[in-house]
């Protein structure tokens, strides 16, 4: 067998090649580190970076340039479906709006009597709330719908209040919610062929029920004008003389008030006296039989009353967020022990009176919440007046227990 053995002048190559390599190598290493790039250079590699990322789809670090907050749009309008949803008892048409709602079993449609700042009408049950109301804002212009919604998150800056794009009846606009008022709504904005409405639905959100209501929904082009409706406008005052009440000293006069009717509560075993010529009772339904109202319906008030027994599943609470100063007044009297009184004042009007700090007050076994209520807005007129002040006062210190 052939072997082939190196020879002395491949082998002196070999190792000039070798040391040329190891240059090499030593002159790499002692060279300077790349330099920064320049101001120019960050600037050009900013500009050229993609574009902001939204609170859907944003990475788990965001730069510090680049804050998704609870106000920032989803990427993807909820689209409304009518999947699932119970045929409406009937279709309601306002030829004013243009506009039609599904009503569903149970409801019924109230169109207002006076002109506020908006016009709009409700969906109403046996209780006092509206589960839905449809507003047209006519003093506004449809270009005005993100200042409005600005406003209101400013306003609830401290509320987990939350937006998002949705599309009702083909039209896109935006859904706050929560959003507090007599209960806690779920509100909407849309623009429709120039005008700007706004959509109200009594839910902290968008459940089932409010989903088929909506998707139920549908605009026309009004044939009537709201000059046509020659509707008197709402001041706050009330159409007719107000009644005289009688004085503000407590505790009220037993043989005055010994005339007026008692409602007992045989559910739960207490009772009250009011005077029936200014005050009407509503009340419990089967959906909410915690809770009963007196409405003063001249000024759009009511007394309003939850109850349970302790251990019972209830929603007692009768504050619903809306903004506001608590003002403390008087303590009242109420099942022989004396109760806080706060006055919710909000740009220089009472809308509202709660007591106990909105707590439920126990007495015995049973649990009451007591708040009187403006059921208006701040544009609609809301003020709860002294005298109804203290004629509801007088009303809570006869509230009585009855006996076995």
């Amino acid at each position: 067998m052939q072997t082939h053995q190196p020879s002395n002048g491949s082998i002196a190559g070999a190792a000039r090649l070798a040391a040329m390599i190891g240059l090499l190598l030593a002159l790499v290493a002692c060279a300077p580190p790349p330099a920064a790039p320049s101001a120019t250079a960050a600037a050009t590699a900013t500009t050229a970076a993609p574009p902001e990322v939204t609170a859907t789809d944003a990475p788990t670090t965001t730069p510090a340039t680049v804050r998704a907050t609870r106000h920032s749009p989803l990427a993807t309008p909820l689209v409304l479906s009518p999947d699932d949803c119970p045929a409406p008892v009937e279709t309601y048409r306002n030829e004013v709006l243009g506009i039609a709602i599904p009503v569903p079993a149970g409801l019924t449609v109230h169109e207002p009597q006076y002109l506020f700042s908006d016009y709009g009408v409700s969906l109403a049950g046996a209780g006092e709330s509206a589960p839905f109301q449809a507003h047209w804002l006519y003093q506004r212009a449809p270009e005005d719908l993100e200042a409005i919604v600005e406003e209101q998150l400013a306003q609830l800056a401290d509320l987990p209040t939350r937006r998002a794009p949705v599309v009702v009846a083909g039209v896109e606009g935006v859904m706050l919610w929560p959003v507090p008022g007599e209960v806690a709504n779920t509100a909407i904005y849309l623009r429709v062929d120039g005008r700007l409405f706004r959509l109200l639905y009594a839910n902290e959100s968008l459940d089932d029920a409010g989903r088929c209501l909506l998707a139920g929904l549908s605009f026309f082009p009004p044939t009537q004008t709201l000059a046509e409706l020659h509707l008197p406008t709402d001041t706050g005052v009330p159409a007719v003389a107000s009644p005289v009440f009688p004085t503000a000293t407590l505790p009220a006069d037993p043989t005055a008030w010994a005339t007026y009717p008692t409602y007992h509560n045989e559910t739960y075993g207490f009772s009250f006296r009011y005077p029936d010529g200014r005050w009407t009772v509503i009340e419990p339904t089967a959906d909410n039989p915690h809770r009963l109202s007196l409405a003063y319906h001249e000024l759009g008030i009511a007394l309003r009353i939850g109850v349970a027994r302790v251990g019972e599943e209830a929603e007692l609470q009768l504050y619903g967020g809306r903004a506001g100063e608590f003002v403390p007044l008087d303590e009242v009297v109420f099942l022989g022990e004396p109760i806080s009184a706060s006055a919710l004042v909000y740009q220089g009007v009472t809308w509202s009176v709660h007591y106990n700090d909105t707590r439920p007050i126990a007495r015995g076994d049973l649990l009451f919440s007591l708040g009187l209520i403006s059921n208006r807005t701040i544009e609609q007129g809301a003020t709860i007046p002294d005298e109804v002040q203290a004629e509801t006062n007088r009303i809570i210190e006869t509230f009585a227990l009855d006996g076995p």
